[in-house]
């Protein structure tokens, strides 16, 4: 029922005069342009009537509100006069076709200015003007309405393409007048909106609204008007005419409502003086109680009158003593710059009876700089006029220094965050955090957006799971989850991660901060991890190739032994025969036979360097006799050609596979071979012998030992080669030098 009561009284102000759109529309009256000249000369009277009783409601208001749309009241005021002129026929002496089109300009402009004042009244009317400057406001703004309004009609009357857009009748005025029906109904629409808002319905909004409407239905109206003084052209001159009075009526009905309000006032500033002089009493009173307080509280309170003197001090800084202080001003014991700063916000203060927010340093006594935080308060008399002002202080100079200390401490951690190598996520936690879905990407370096591929607002704020859709089996997340739960560093071995988008290993490491945020430190060690896989797989290889070429070598030994043994020697055989049966056959004392002798014993060691180099080449004692009896062999033919002292200790072991008794045949040669040229030893032991599951070789001497870096260095070629037969077969060799006298080399090579 409100609702219809305020929407009621526009609906009707607006249908009723569309009523009578029919019976004008069929009429044929024509009126002459003296009466339409004097029906504008009144329309601009109320006009400018209405305009100035605006004013004088803005300047009892303030709102610059009521002044915008004065001018636009007395700007159309003026525009309805100039069209008035232009109209009026008596005072020309020839109507010249230009002052008609005059005339229907005038009338656009005019509705566009106060249309134009409509709407920046809706943007800028909320401020208010303090009442010193609102006679200046008025001075200014009306001027340079004034301005642009004789502009505009000078303009217009001066225009030379006005034919081709306000000529009665035309596509362009029709189009011209709806538009302006169109933006009056926008502005009917919120300035109604503002109306219903109103808990207090203000009469002058209402009659603006009311205005408004008329102007809309003058547009309706002149969309049909086909020449000057027609019956469309004269009703919606007639609704402009009646539209003025609304605003005049308006301006009364407020003025009614404020005095009415004023009485009110009045009554509640009685009960509020009453209530002060009560008031004074009490806060008399409570001075005391107020002083013996704030003499107790950390805070700096003082108390200046209008002139900046200090009368009351609680707890003086810098240094200072109440005495310091009372009676006498900043620029008593502050500096200059420092005194005029607080000078311009207190007297600020006073001026606008507002409270003032403040945070500032000043330089004490010995010359440090202090920090306050407070708030400056008006003090008002007995009468609720502002008599002075009360500031309530803290030093917060410790406080700043945390503040810097911690400004600097983040600004390092940032620093060292953005440029580490590794990669680095900052993760909030939510729920039980078992999931994927449970860590909020809360801040990622540069090197974690570089290995995302990722711009930083695609990752910040999003869930771990959003960014990598398979880290929940990846196994990260139980580690995250402990460190999260016991506060415990912990860290991730490499492991591959695989999604639609990556194939990498990472390294992890996480820690939780204070704040109980989860940090992952992680490393891309893909290329490292490939390229040790790489490494591998060519070392693996290298190996079996070794392996082959040593099998090679060893049958190539094995057939160049046999050719040696079975051809030469049996060819050199054949030959000492034949030279035994020379022998006989010539005279024992001639030179002769002595010739044969010495070929015979040259035939014999020539025997004997073939059987060696056989054996060296391949012993058939090691597939005839076995490992042992092989290893006894060479080990006295080695200490009967170096003259080293051997100490031997041989059991009748072996393995069950002839390479494998032939590597540790080649490591003793290859052992051996190294003390001759490297120990300088006088003595070596060797053992053989089984223990447990495998063949164990021992060689031990007494020389000038082996460093580590000699052991496992890439340029011992025959220590390496001697590891990788043992290697290949199995088994695995030990390489000491206890005491830095003599060296010890172990090897345990399976049986089987």
């Amino acid at each position: 029922m409100k609702k219809l009561r305020d929407y009621l009284p526009f609906v009707v102000l607006f249908l009723l005069p569309l009523l009578f759109y029919p019976v004008v529309d069929k009429s044929g009256w024509i009126s002459s342009s003296d009466v339409h000249a004097l029906l504008e000369f009144a329309s601009s009277l109320l006009a400018i009537t209405a305009g100035i009783m605006v004013l004088l409601h803005f300047f009892t208001t303030g709102r610059s509100f009521f002044l915008v749309i004065s001018i636009g009241f007395v700007l159309i005021g003026t525009e309805e006069f100039v069209h008035a002129i232009f109209s009026f026929n008596r005072i020309w002496f020839e109507i010249h076709p230009h002052y008609i089109l005059a005339i229907l300009t005038t009338w656009l402009a005019g509705h566009f200015i106060l249309l134009t004042s409509f709407f920046i009244a809706l943007i800028f009317g909320e401020r208010e003007i303090v009442a010193p400057k609102r006679r200046i406001y008025a001075i200014v703004y009306n001027s340079i309405g004034f301005i642009c309004a004789a502009f505009v009609a000078l303009l217009i009357f001066n225009s030379s393409f006005l034919p081709d857009f306000v000529q009665l009748g035309s596509i362009t005025k029709k189009f011209i007048e709806l538009s302006l029906s169109l933006l009056f109904f926008a502005a009917f629409i919120f300035y109604f909106r503002i109306y219903l808002k109103q808990q207090s319905r203000s009469p002058l909004l209402w009659s603006i609204i009311a205005c408004i409407i008329f102007r809309i239905l003058s547009h309706i109206f002149m969309l049909d008007t086909h020449t000057l003084y027609d019956s469309h052209w004269d009703v919606a001159h007639l609704l402009v005419f009646m539209s003025y009075f609304s605003p005049i009526f308006g301006v009364w009905g407020e003025t009614i409502k404020l005095h009415k309000s004023s009485q009110v006032q009045l009554i509640e500033l009685a009960k509020e003086m009453t209530e002060r002089k009560l008031a004074e009493e009490e806060l008399r009173a409570s001075e005391e109680r107020l002083r013996a307080i704030a003499s107790n509280t950390p805070d700096h309170i003082i108390v200046q009158d209008n002139q900046l003197r200090y009368s009351f001090v609680v707890n003086p800084q810098l240094g200072l003593t109440e005495k310091d202080m009372l009676g006498k001003t900043d620029h008593d014991f502050l500096s200059k710059e420092e005194a005029d700063n607080l000078s311009i916000i207190k007297t600020q203060l006073l001026k606008t009876g507002r409270p003032f927010h403040i945070e500032t340093s000043l330089i004490s006594l010995t010359g440090d700089p202090e920090f306050f935080d407070g708030t400056y308060v008006p003090k008002f008399d007995a009468q609720g006029n502002t008599d002075g002002l009360i500031g309530y202080f803290r030093n917060i100079t410790k406080r700043k220094q945390v503040e810097e200390a911690l400004k600097i401490k983040e600004a390092l951690f940032r620093e060292l965050f953005d440029n580490m190598k590794s990669g680095s996520t900052i993760f909030t936690v939510i729920n039980d955090g078992s999931k994927g879905s449970d860590y909020i990407i809360k801040k990622i370096n540069s090197i974690g957006l570089k290995m995302e591929g990722k711009e930083l607002e695609e990752v910040v704020g999003k869930r771990f799971i959003d960014i990598r859709p398979t880290i929940d089996s990846y196994g990260l997340l139980p580690v995250m989850k402990k460190v999260w739960e016991t506060g415990e560093s912990a860290s991730l071995p490499t492991r591959l991660y695989i999604d639609e988008h990556f194939s990498n290993y990472y390294e992890n490491y996480i820690f939780k901060l204070p704040s109980g945020e989860i940090v992952t430190l992680y490393d891309d060690v893909t290329e490292s991890k490939r390229a040790e896989v790489e490494i591998k797989n060519i070392k693996e290889s290298l190996e079996i190739l070794n392996h082959r070429l040593d099998e090679i070598r060893e049958n190539e030994r094995a057939l160049i032994s046999r050719e040696i043994h079975d051809q030469l020697g049996q060819s050199l055989t054949a030959l000492k025969i034949d030279l035994n049966w020379l022998r006989r056959q010539i005279a024992g004392d001639s030179k002769e036979s002595a010739k044969v002798e010495g070929m015979i014993d040259l035939v014999t060691g020539t025997i004997r360097d073939v059987q060696r180099i056989s054996f060296e080449l391949r012993p058939a004692i090691l597939d005839d006799l076995g490992l042992g009896a092989a290893v006894e062999w060479y080990c006295e033919e080695f200490a009967n050609r170096t003259g080293l002292k051997l100490q031997i200790e041989i059991d009748d072991v072996q393995t069950e596979s002839i390479s494998k008794n032939l590597a540790i045949y080649r490591v003793l040669q290859e052992s051996l071979t190294n003390i001759i040229r490297h120990a300088d030893a006088k003595k070596v032991k060797v053992k053989l012998c089984k223990i447990k599951k495998d063949i164990v070789l021992l060689i031990q001497d007494n020389g000038i030992g082996i460093s580590p870096d000699k052991i496992s260095s890439s340029k011992s070629l025959g220590l390496m080669g001697m590891s990788e037969r043992v290697k290949y077969s199995g088994g695995h060799m030990e390489i000491t030098s206890p005491g830095k006298v003599g060296t010890i080399v172990k090897i345990y090579i399976p049986i089987k």
